[in-house]
């Protein structure tokens, strides 16, 4: 199961170039790995074309979505939440979070820059994550002036996923320029099984993009633009029932959809196949 493509993913963490010889044994390697392959199950569409492109044949090649736990990642009520306290928050805040790694594949300038943009509001920005960046996030917070809008915390244990997850009103995905080309990123069925609305950072065409906007479970944004996101939150903070709906509506789509056992018998089903082929 290919969860994104490598080396692209490490190209556009540490920006090497395709002429690096570090690059170019790890596509010697990608191109053997994928024609000795029966069978490569795809994390998205998006993927899958990109793998096609690389004259990987289509007919081996199938979507299936990573899954989310519903039973395990649950929506939380804002006053059973005990993260709300200990961040320092009101039960009546508008919080945007985001929950996930700071690294050079996520966009935490534009989620910055929005809040820059709407420092004037009541909307509360929540940072809850480790990474390379982690550093430097801090320390942009601090040169712009932001800690009484931004509040940084470290990553919290696995079984506190449901209390993370649901403790925004919206849960953002931020991702650097073409990422979804090469990985999908997996907390999007996450805050989406906590019941909150989504704002994915993904390109209009993208499947991601396409598959949150069309369904209303969310909104998107065209990569970096940090004004298009402090738009959308600016709308949603004034029309907060709107935001509710699309987040019961994200519940629903996890529950009905993108289940555990429903991707397990996807997944089974591939093998099978495979099995009767040979």
């Amino acid at each position: 199961k290919l969860q994104d493509v490598f080396p692209d993913s490490l190209i556009h963490s540490k920006g090497l170039k395709e002429n690096n010889f570090l690059i170019k044994y790890f596509r010697r390697f990608e191109r053997n790995v994928y024609n000795s392959a029966n069978r490569i199950i795809a994390c998205s569409d998006d993927v899958k074309n990109t793998l096609v492109s690389r004259n990987v044949s289509k007919e081996k090649i199938e979507t299936i979505f990573d899954w989310v736990d519903e039973n395990s990642c649950l929506p939380i009520e804002r006053n059973d939440n005990p993260l709300l306290e200990k961040f320092g928050f009101k039960k009546e805040d508008f919080i945007v979070c985001y929950a996930g790694n700071l690294g050079y594949l996520q966009d935490i300038d534009s989620f910055l820059l929005a809040a820059d943009k709407l420092r004037k509001t009541n909307i509360k920005f929540l940072i809850i994550g480790n990474g390379v960046r982690e550093v430097e996030v801090k320390k942009r917070i601090e040169e712009m002036e932001l800690q009484s809008s931004v509040k940084l915390f470290q990553m919290l244990p696995v079984e506190m996923v449901s209390y993370v997850y649901s403790i925004g009103d919206i849960g953002v995905v931020l991702l650097s320029n073409d990422i979804t080309n090469y990985a999908f990123p997996s907390k999007t069925w996450s805050i989406m099984s906590a019941g909150r609305m989504v704002i994915c950072e993904a390109k209009d065409n993208s499947q991601l993009a396409k598959l949150i906007v069309d369904n209303e479970l969310g909104e998107s944004f065209n990569p970096s633009d940090y004004n298009g996101l402090a738009v959308l939150l600016e709308h949603y903070f004034k029309n907060r029932d709107e935001c509710f709906k699309k987040g019961i509506r994200g519940r629903q789509f996890i529950v009905n959809k993108l289940n555990k056992q429903k991707a397990i018998n996807s997944i089974f089903k591939c093998l099978e196949s495979v099995y009767k082929e040979n």
